[in-house]
């Protein structure tokens, strides 16, 4: 065995009771830091990747926009709603969606919400409380967020005792 003089033992010493007081949560502190770096970098990269796979959905639908292929088009900005709607591509879809309606005078869409609830109205006044529910369940649910008729609906479903989903 190695021989160490009297201040290398202490510097020795002072190590190992350094390490069975702080080891462990040096070892710790250790293990969060590259786990917190390798989730940062996990979510980077699924980001830049599902960036990558809605550009390339958005180059489709511009290029179906083109060639008047209004089905292709829609197929792909349903696409980007869906599945990429934290990308800056699902916004620039939903308007592109929307002058294609406009264009096409497709006004279907805009008014499916109204309808629905009108329909739940119907129903209820029928004496049908289950189906005039699930009417406005369907027109709350076709609604955007930010639609300022969604609280009207929400209060009717309230009233009749079914949450808004």
């Amino acid at each position: 065995m190695a021989t160490y003089d009297l201040d290398e033992q202490e510097q020795l010493d002072s190590l190992k009771t350094w390490w069975k007081r702080w080891g462990s949560v040096a070892m710790l502190t250790l293990a969060i830091v590259v786990a917190a770096g390798a989730g940062w970098r996990y979510w980077q990269n699924r980001t830049m990747t599902q960036s990558l796979e809605a550009a390339s959905v958005y180059q489709n639908l511009t290029q179906s926009l083109a060639a008047n292929d209004t089905k292709g088009a829609r197929a792909a900005g349903a696409m980007l709603i869906e599945k990429y709607q934290d990308t800056a591509f699902a916004p620039r879809a939903a308007l592109l969606l929307a002058k294609l309606n406009v264009v096409s005078k497709d006004h279907s869409d805009a008014f499916a919400f109204r309808f629905l609830d009108l329909k739940g109205d119907v129903l209820l006044a029928q004496g049908k409380p289950a189906d005039a529910r699930a009417a406005y369940q369907s027109a709350f649910s076709k609604m955007a967020d930010d639609n300022p008729y969604r609280s009207i609906v929400e209060l009717k479903l309230d009233a009749m005792g079914g949450a808004a989903k």
